[in-house]
């Protein structure tokens, strides 16, 4: 019968513990990973949309690569003069959903305004998204009434 009293030498721990810190590393490794692949089943286009005399509205594709139905809201960070259209939606599998961005009364700035434009994993039960719900930026750009020299 074999037992197992010591461990032969001291090439022989430095195998086992290069094992042990192996298995420790891919136990590490892959909800990381897995939390990649979660947060890359959306996407947001276009990453930058500019607001000016010739274009009023910003509108915005978020498209889902997920196999099950999600609800979302859109969030402009000191967003007061805009209105979202729709506000909250839900994407269905696989399907693209269209919002738009326009501004409440439309005067151009004097200087360049730029907004972080967010949509949040509405998440049920709770009234405020927690930090594990999925969120998707993009940036809206109000160009000057006249462009600088």
């Amino acid at each position: 019968m074999w037992h197992r009293t010591a461990l032969p030498n001291s090439e022989g721990n430095t195998r086992l513990l290069k094992r042990i810190y192996a298995r420790l590393f891919i136990l590490m490794l892959v909800p990381a990973l897995l939390g990649q692949a979660r947060s890359a089943s959306f996407s947001l286009k276009p990453d930058s949309v500019t607001i000016d005399a010739h274009a009023r509205v910003a509108e915005f594709e978020f498209s889902s690569l997920s196999a099950r139905p999600t609800v979302f809201e859109v969030e402009i960070e000191d967003g007061k003069n805009f209105v979202i259209v729709p506000p909250v939606f839900l994407v269905k599998p696989y399907e693209t959903e269209t919002f738009r961005i326009a501004l409440r009364t439309f005067a151009l700035p004097a200087n360049e305004e730029r907004y972080k434009v967010s949509v949040v994993e509405v998440v049920p039960h709770t009234a405020t998204p927690p930090p594990s719900a999925r969120r998707y930026t993009a940036t809206l750009v109000r160009a000057p009434a006249s462009p600088k020299p």
